[in-house]
């Protein structure tokens, strides 16, 4: 029993000194292998936070004066190894800065993914940020279309629908006051069948130059824009003769300006069309003397057309002009 007795004792302590060894060796390979050490993230971008609070009062920000900052952090090797500027950003809190001129601390956040206990910030440069805060301004424009490009020979570009139809720009006064138009806009060439699809929205100034170093937010970033792409196609204009009073056509002579119209339309609507009718002309309506109208409502094309005729017997010559 004596020896069973030194035995557990031996094996008590062999267990206490298995335990100093790990930890004598998790601080040798902490301390040697991984040694804690300080160095620098360069172009740590900024994150601007609170922003909705300062919204809320009718406030925002209108300018900052880094947009990436350098931060020096003491931490383990194996952790250094695992921070970098594409993981690490400035937080700079903006909810509680009034109009004018703000200086603020930041801090860095760190990714979740990384054991970043026991990481210290060292350094920071600059050391503060300045804030510039501005009235809130907010102004509707209409989302306009614009084709960069053009259409196959042969088509016809018809008119974009465009959702949204508007859009709110909202930011510093001084800076929306500078945009003209808010333009969707859409690059392509040879264009021969119906576009569809979201652009995203440019702002544009009142000489037409796009605005890229504004800070200001969108209540829509793209419009889905829907451009019909049709054939376009010539066809002649013709009228038809109707014979009577003695006249017949061969003692009429009818001339239309123009002779052809262009048309739009599917590829399967003007395959068949080859003329468009104005309607008829009755020669028996003609009188001495008195001047004769025909209105031809069968034509929408917004067109003023001439039409001439001429009868060789007891007819003058009349003009007619129809509007449509």
């Amino acid at each position: 029993s004596a020896l069973m007795k030194r035995l557990r004792q031996s094996k008590g302590l062999y267990v206490l000194l298995s335990v100093f060894f790990a930890v004598m060796l998790w601080l040798y390979v902490r301390e040697v292998e991984d040694p804690t050490g300080r160095a620098p993230i360069y172009n740590v971008p900024v994150e601007i936070v609170g922003l909705n609070v300062l919204n809320n009062q009718g406030l925002t920000v209108s300018d900052i004066s880094a947009d990436t900052v350098t931060i020096w952090l003491e931490a383990p090797a194996s952790v250094q190894d695992s921070l970098n500027a594409k993981n690490v950003t400035a937080v700079v809190d903006v909810s509680r800065c009034v109009e004018g001129v703000n200086e603020l601390e930041y801090e860095p956040s760190l990714p979740n993914n990384v054991n970043t206990a026991g990481v210290v910030t060292a350094d920071k440069d600059p050391a503060t940020i300045i804030v510039t805060v501005e009235k809130l301004e907010s102004r509707t424009f209409t989302v306009e279309f614009q084709l960069q490009g053009s259409v196959a020979e042969g088509y016809q570009a018809g008119t974009a629908a465009i959702s949204p139809e508007t859009v709110t720009v909202s930011g510093p006064i001084e800076q929306v006051n500078r945009i003209a138009r808010v333009v969707a806009i859409l690059e392509a060439t040879d264009l021969s069948q119906q576009y569809a699809g979201n652009l995203p929205l440019t702002l544009l100034d009142s000489s037409g130059e796009e605005l890229t170093d504004l800070e200001v937010t969108l209540s829509a970033e793209y419009a889905y824009v829907v451009l019909p792409v049709v054939v376009v196609k010539e066809v002649d204009l013709t009228v038809e003769v109707i014979p009577g009073g003695g006249a017949t056509e061969e003692n009429a002579t009818v001339k239309i300006e123009p002779e052809t119209i262009t048309v739009a339309g599917s590829q399967e609507a003007l395959e068949a069309l080859t003329e468009i009718s104005l309607g008829s002309v009755a020669l028996s309506q003609g009188e001495w003397g008195v001047a004769v109208q025909y209105a031809f409502p069968v034509l929408a094309f917004g067109l003023g057309i001439l039409m001439t005729f001429l009868i060789r017997q007891r007819f003058r010559n009349r003009t007619n002009r129809i509007h449509w």
